[in-house]
């Protein structure tokens, strides 16, 4: 069984920012050491405080052509201080602005990428600060039926 697109696009874009200098670690299991600013899939664990969360959602595809359109959101969540994520948050657009087309080290292709907005998100039961940031992208995704 071979990883979805999603799956890939995720991890790949996850990758990219744990290769950088952005502080935040990449692990395919969600397993991190005391002190790592792990990044997860999807779903935002209750600990530990600081974490990055990556969403992937597919937003178009072409039916003939193999160009996907998608969106990344990526949520931060820190201290109580909301400059601690504003900080997060402004790494990875630094890592993830300006840089396309890239082929992501799992061999996945995106041609585009481009801020589309994004806020507060208050803070959580536990007093910690969020954030959400949405970006667009269009990938190379070839298909049986698309080139």
């Amino acid at each position: 069984m071979t990883d979805s697109f999603l799956t890939q696009l995720t991890e790949g874009f996850a990758q990219l920012l744990a290769n950088e200098d952005t502080g935040f670690s990449w692990q395919a299991d969600g397993v991190y050491a005391d002190g790592e600013t792990g990044i997860y899939v999807e779903v935002v664990p209750p600990d530990p405080d600081r974490v990055v969360v990556l969403t992937v959602t597919l937003l178009t595809a072409d039916p003939t052509l193999a160009n996907s359109a998608f969106n990344l959101q990526a949520r931060t969540r820190a201290s109580r201080d909301p400059r601690e994520v504003y900080t997060m948050d402004d790494s990875i657009q630094d890592q993830l602005l300006g840089r396309y087309p890239i082929t992501l080290a799992n061999g996945v292709r995106v041609t585009t990428l481009k801020y589309v907005g994004g806020g507060s998100l208050g803070v959580d039961d536990n007093q910690r600060s969020q954030r959400s940031s949405n970006l667009q992208g269009v990938a190379y995704r070839p298909g049986p039926h698309r080139l």
